[in-house]
């Protein structure tokens, strides 16, 4: 019998590849006009090589509005240029643009995940519209895509241009983790890090992940760090994260039918007295 206990599973927390363009706006408009914003947002998109791309146009949602969606590393950014004022926001741009996202964002597995977002999107806001701002309601049904096997795909192929990303820059760090509780407008969320302890925790703005999708006790997500100097002070990224298992579904259910049969109490043995004849 295997020792099924010490059975290591393989898993890896992947950046949900979508997102609304307009998520973080209510916090990026304390530092500009909406005009601004847009004025950045698409500086920025030229910068990574996004301008122009065809799987992240514009979607009207009748009465509802419309919506963009996203390719993360622009929210991103724009949060580089919004507490460095543009001093560092090339480097991280130029840095996503040579680990491939134009490519990634131009690719055909990228294109149908537009497609099925958007055709989720539209077919579930008049449910989601109620009581919702539109970028988190289009938020909250990508995130709610994250159990489909190509939406699982496309995520860790995003996941490892965010990971070059952070290779190529000292000062980015990445951390993944997962919502421990929400409580108004508090959450507690809890990172893997490396030390002593391998975990830290973080109070966060509430309503800062409900407007990324980020709403549940238990939801995985990552963290992105920017620090660029020791006095200037951290600013973090939060964003959905998919938990992908790498271990062959085959082998994962021999393995739980094992670890069954051990857990199951042995059959009784026949009472040869009692049942003698």
């Amino acid at each position: 019998m295997e020792v099924l206990e010490s059975r290591e599973k393989r898993y890896e927390h992947c950046e949900v590849p979508l997102v609304a363009s307009t998520s973080m706006d209510w916090f990026l408009s304390k530092e500009g006009s909406e005009k601004a914003i847009q004025s950045r947002r698409l500086h920025v998109r030229d910068m990574l090589g996004l301008a122009g791309n065809v799987h992240l146009t514009r979607h009207s949602l009748g009465r509802y509005g419309s919506y963009q969606l996203e390719a993360p590393s622009v929210l991103m950014c724009l949060l580089t240029d919004l507490r460095w004022h543009g001093a560092y926001t090339a480097t991280v741009g130029n840095s996503f643009a040579a680990a491939g996202l134009p490519d990634f964002v131009s690719s055909k597995p990228f294109a149908e995940l537009t497609e099925t977002t958007t055709e989720a999107v539209r077919t579930s806001m008049n449910e989601l519209a109620v009581g919702l701002t539109l970028p988190m309601a289009v938020n909250r049904t990508i995130c709610g895509l994250g159990g489909d096997e190509h939406f699982q795909r496309v995520a860790m192929d995003y996941s490892g241009v965010v990971r070059s990303v952070v290779d190529a820059l000292p000062s980015v760090e990445r951390y993944t983790g997962q919502v421990v509780w929400i409580d108004g407008r508090d959450a507690l969320v809890s990172l893997e890090v490396e030390g002593e302890n391998d975990e830290e925790t973080r109070m966060v703005d509430a309503d800062y992940l409900a407007n990324m999708g980020i709403e549940t006790d238990g939801q995985p997500l990552v963290v992105i760090d920017q620090q660029w100097s020791p006095d200037a002070g951290r600013i973090s990224y939060y964003q959905p994260a998919v938990v992908v298992s790498h271990e062959d579904p085959k082998e994962l259910e021999r393995l739980e039918r094992l670890l069954r049969e051990a857990e199951s109490p042995p059959p009784r043995k026949r009472d040869k007295v009692a049942n003698a004849e």
